[in-house]
């Protein structure tokens, strides 16, 4: 899924979630996923910018 549109998903999602719904289990399998992914893609960008010589760096 391109960037963008991940964002276009997460701003929709955002706007039909209300603040006092519990999530499901499922609803909540989903939200972590989504999370773990974008924390994924954001350690591969920053990787990337480490590997080009960028001054970001990633530390454990």
């Amino acid at each position: 899924m391109q960037r963008a549109e991940q964002s276009r998903v997460w701003a929709s999602r955002d706007a039909g979630a209300s603040s006092s719904a519990q999530p499901t289990r499922g609803d909540l399998a989903v939200c972590l996923q989504e999370a773990l992914d974008r924390a994924n893609e954001r350690i591969q960008e920053l990787e990337a910018e480490r590997q080009a010589g960028g001054v970001a760096t990633l530390q454990a």
